[in-house]
C-alpha cells in the first residue's frame, strides 16, 4: 500500500507504451473517474473503516449521523462499543419496512433533499417522559417569551402522543421561547450529568441554534444550547433535538431530583413566520456504538488525511497490490480512447479484458462483508410457505393449496 500518484502515472505512461499523459485532459479527473468506477464494481478491503456513532444510541431514536465518507450503503456491522451480545447482530432493510416495523437490530439509511441519515432501531435503556407537550395547561402551563406568540394545540401534525404545541414568531427580534415553570416534579437525579434530553421541533424555516433550560426553578438550572439536530442537519419539518447533561452550564443550586422547570428558546432568521411546533420532551441514557464500514475516499494526503478526490501528485492510494491493479486496469480503459495514439483500440480492449481479469480475481479472493437490505413478504390466506429470495426470507401463499 501507499503507492503514490507520482508512481501511478509512471505506470500508467509505461502501460501506454511511453504515451505522454499531458495529451489526457484533466488528469486527476481521468483518476477520479476511474476511482468512482471501481468503487462502483468492489467493495475494497482496504478501504474498510471503524467509526463511533456519533451521540450514541437511545431506545426509541432512530435517526443518527452518518460517517461522511460512507460509500453507498455499504455498511457491514452496527455493534456496542462493549459486551456485545450474541443478539447484537444487525441487518439491513428497506426503508418502507424499518418505517413500518422499527424490529430491533434492523437498520437502513434514508436520503432526504440531500441529506443522508442512519436509522437504526435498538432497545438500550428506557426512557422518561417530561412533558408530553399535549396541552398548554395539563401538566403546568406553558406560555409564550420573546418574539413566539399565539400559542395553540396541534392535534393533526404531531410526533407522539395526541398533539403538539404550535405557535407563530412575529419577526420582532431573532429570539422566541417558550417556558413552563409549574410542570410536575421529575426525579432525573440518576440521569445527572450522563442523561440526554429529546425534543422534537417542526420548523418552517432552518434555525441557527435551540435551547433547553432544564431545573427546580428560573433561577437554578442547567442550560445546553444546540446548532444541529440529533442526525446532523437542521431540515424543514420535524427535526429530533438532543441536548447534553454533561458539558451543560449549570446556575447556581439545582436539583436534579425535582425537575419541574422549562424554558426552550431559539434563534431563528427573524423572518414573521406560523407553524413551529414542539412536541415529545424525554430524557434517557444511551450506549456508545460502533459502525464498521466501507469508505469511498480512495486516496489520502501526504498528512494523512483521506479524501475522495485526488489533489497532488504526492497524493498516496488507498489500495494493496491486487487493489492498485484494478484502479491502473481501469484507468487505463478510460484512458486510451482520450489518447487516440495508433494502439487506443488495441490498448482499449486489452485494459478493458484485463481489468474485468482482475476485478473477477479480487472479488473472488475478497469477499464483501456488506449486509444488503432484505425485505419479508406476507400475503394473507390459507397455507403461508415460508421461501428464501434475493431480498431474504419471506412468506408467500400457494393457491394450489387453498
Amino acid at each position: 500500500m501507499g503507492r503514490t500518484i507520482a508512481q501511478f502515472e509512471t505506470d500508467l505512461s509505461r502501460k501506454l507504451h511511453g504515451t505522454n499523459l499531458n495529451k489526457v485532459e484533466g488528469k486527476f479527473s481521468l483518476y477520479d473517474e476511474a476511482a468512482r468506477a471501481v468503487l462502483n464494481d468492489i467493495d475494497f478491503y482496504e478501504t474498510k473503516r471503524t467509526a463511533q456513532i456519533a451521540n450514541a444510541i437511545y431506545t426509541d431514536v432512530y435517526d443518527y449521523a452518518l460517517p461522511t465518507d460512507l460509500k453507498g450503503n455499504k455498511i457491514f456491522d452496527i455493534r456496542p462499543q462493549v459486551k456485545r451480545g450474541i443478539e447484537d447482530y444487525p441487518q439491513q432493510v428497506y426503508n418502507l419496512n424499518f418505517d413500518r416495523f422499527k424490529e430491533g437490530q434492523n437498520f437502513t439509511i434514508k436520503d432526504n433533499s440531500g441529506v443522508r441519515t442512519l436509522r437504526f432501531s435498538a432497545n438500550i435503556n428506557p426512557m422518561v417522559s417530561v412533558n408530553t407537550m399535549n396541552s398548554i395547561t395539563a401538566n403546568g402551563t406553558w406560555a409564550v417569551g420573546d418574539d413566539a406568540t399565539n400559542l395553540t394545540v396541534d392535534t393533526l401534525n404531531y410526533i407522539a402522543g395526541s398533539a403538539s404545541l404550535n405557535f407563530d414568531v412575529s419577526g420582532a427580534t431573532t429570539t422566541a421561547s417558550l417556558t413552563n415553570s409549574t410542570m410536575d416534579a421529575v426525579d432525573l437525579s440518576t440521569w445527572e450529568d450522563q442523561g440526554v434530553f429529546f425534543l422534537w421541533v417542526f420548523m418552517p424555516a432552518t434555525i441557527t441554534n435551540i435551547t433547553l433550560t432544564w431545573g427546580s426553578d428560573a433561577a437554578n438550572h442547567w442550560a445546553d444550547t444546540v446548532t444541529v439536530p440529533q442526525n446532523g442537519t437542521f431540515q424543514v419539518g420535524w427535526n429530533l433535538i438532543r441536548f447534553d447533561w454533561n458539558g451543560a452550564v449549570e446556575t447556581l443550586a439545582p436539583d436534579s431530583s425535582a425537575i419541574d422547570y422549562i424554558k426552550i428558546s431559539m434563534t431563528y432568521d427573524g423572518n414573521a413566520d406560523t407553524d413551529y411546533r414542539v412536541d415529545a420532551l424525554t430524557a434517557q441514557l444511551g450506549e456508545i456504538y460502533e459502525i464498521d464500514y466501507y469508505s469511498k475516499m480512495l486516496f489520502q494526503t501526504s498528512a494523512g488525511v483521506f479524501i475522495e478526490e485526488v489533489t497532488d501528485t504526492t497524493n498516496t492510494i488507498n489500495l494493496d497490490s491486487e487493489g492498485y491493479n484494478c484502479l491502473l486496469y481501469k484507468t487505463l480503459q478510460l484512458a486510451a480512447p482520450q489518447i487516440q495514439a495508433e494502439d487506443a483500440a488495441f490498448d482499449l480492449q486489452l485494459y478493458t479484458n484485463e481489468y474485468e481479469n482482475a476485478k473477477r480475481v479480487y472479488r473472488g479472493k475478497y469477499k464483501s462483508e456488506v449486509r444488503v437490505p432484505t425485505m419479508k413478504y406476507y400475503r394473507k390466506g390459507r397455507n403461508p410457505q415460508s421461501f428464501v429470495g434475493r431480498g431474504g426470507t419471506g412468506r408467500f401463499y400457494n393457491p394450489l393449496h387453498d
